[in-house]
């Protein structure tokens, strides 16, 4: 028969074990255990936060570097860069600035504004490129940024200074934690946007997504990935225009459009059109007076003439490049040597 209980004794447990002692013992490994996941939980936090916060600041520097490489083929290189860093920079600043007041205006998130946004660019874009004629070269980049890259960069800054506000940064002095995550996001930023330039530049023309509208395309997505929302009901229409109906995404469809509007309007089509490292390439004809030119960004290198009733031959269509060919013709009596050749041509 086994022993009784003795009273104020759970069963199994000796009445020498429940001493003050090994209470105490107990309750301290209890704490320490409760230290451990605490921190394990308040790490897998931060990297979590900060793998997110991450993904947004990369997508919105792989964007910029987009706008302008959009904004070339129109404008040129150097009037879409004058005024790029000081929109990027106001941009970031007043997304930071005014997170609180977003965050209490808007019924969600500022990160799930950010797929709808980067896919409603490349039709914003195609329409205010339709009024570069009368914007030109000063006024025409800073203002299509202004309508599409801005917003974007305003809504990934205060997205990210929400998600850093959950960071546990209670390791580091008071004045590192206030200003280490805007610090930081802005310089990590800015390597995104350096990096990325160059790897675009190097892949850019490969296949379609990686072409100007198809990157944009690509970046939108992944900004959807980041923040899935009911919102991207609202892109469905941008994205329609930008896949049927924009003449800057190159596709088949969209080049025999083009076409047919060029030819009535200016007697021009295009022939051939590729993204490169160079820049957007294409050849271009012109129906009318008969002569073909190869663009490349906003510069025209050069064409010919074609055969035609008056001209038998394919002839440039610049005389500057008949002279410059003619000067391999010239026979002098004392030739110059390789290092002291040099030409002005005005």
């Amino acid at each position: 028969m086994p022993p009784k209980a003795q009273k104020g004794v759970p069963n199994g447990a000796d009445e020498f074990s429940l001493t003050k002692e090994n209470y105490e013992k107990e309750l301290q490994e209890l704490a320490a255990k409760a230290r451990e996941q605490t921190t394990f939980r308040s790490v897998m936090t931060n990297v979590a936060v900060l793998m997110q916060a991450v993904q947004i600041l990369a997508c919105a520097g792989v964007y910029s570097n987009l706008s302008q490489f959009t904004l070339s083929p129109v404008y040129g290189s150097i009037p879409a860069s004058i005024w790029h860093i000081s929109l990027v920079s106001t941009a970031a600043c007043i997304g930071w600035a005014a997170s609180s007041w977003l965050r209490g205006s808007l019924s969600r998130k500022p990160v799930l504004f950010l797929a709808p946004i980067a896919l409603s660019i490349p039709t914003v874009q195609h329409f205010l490129f339709q009024l570069s004629y009368y914007l030109g070269p000063i006024y025409g980049p800073p203002l299509t940024e202004l309508l599409t890259l801005m917003p974007l960069l305003i809504f990934s800054a205060s997205a990210v200074d929400q998600l850093l506000e959950e960071l546990d940064l209670s390791a580091l002095p008071k004045s590192v934690a206030e200003a280490a995550p805007g610090l930081g996001s802005f310089l990590f930023f800015q390597v995104v946007e350096r990096l990325s330039k160059s790897v675009i530049l190097n892949n850019i023309g490969a296949n379609f997504l990686q072409s100007r509208v198809g990157l944009q395309l690509v970046v939108g997505g992944l900004y959807a990935k980041i923040g899935p929302s009911t919102l991207l009901m609202y892109a469905l229409p941008a994205l329609f225009h930008t896949a049927f109906l924009n003449p800057h995404i190159q596709a088949p469809w969209a080049t025999f459009d083009l076409n047919m509007k060029m030819d009535r309007s200016v007697g021009f089509k295009v022939l051939a059109r590729q993204d490169s490292i160079t820049g957007y390439l294409s050849v271009l004809e012109n129906t009318r007076e008969n002569y073909r030119v190869l663009r490349c960004d906003h510069s025209l290198l050069g064409g010919n003439w074609l055969p035609h009733d008056q001209v038998r031959v394919n002839e440039p269509i610049y005389g500057v490049f008949a002279m410059l060919e003619a000067v391999r013709l010239i026979q002098v009596d004392h030739s110059v040597g390789p290092r002291a050749e040099n030409a002005l041509v005005m």
